[in-house]
């Protein structure tokens, strides 16, 4: 089945906004492991993310579980919420 531009966009973003929050889940899960240190100097040697990006990653996820779903539905998405400072 062939898609659409516009059905194409719609997976696009769905995709990122699912693998923003399963990196941030992932980056949480190992500052937990690791502490905030020793997570920082991995994150440095062992990610492809600089230290802020792995941080807003974090952050998301963070920030995302803990929102109801009715406020979910007027928020912004991950990938944007990725980008602000």
């Amino acid at each position: 089945m062939l898609l659409s531009p516009e059905q194409i966009s719609g997976e696009v973003y769905a995709t990122v906004n699912r693998e923003a929050l399963r990196l941030g889940e992932l980056l949480d899960h190992a500052q937990t492991l690791m502490g905030k240190t020793a997570w920082e100097r991995w994150v440095e040697d062992s990610t492809p993310f600089d230290l802020g990006a792995a941080r807003r990653l974090r952050a998301v996820f963070l920030g995302y579980r803990e929102l109801s779903p009715e406020i979910l539905e007027n928020f912004v998405e991950p990938y944007q919420a990725l980008w602000v400072k």
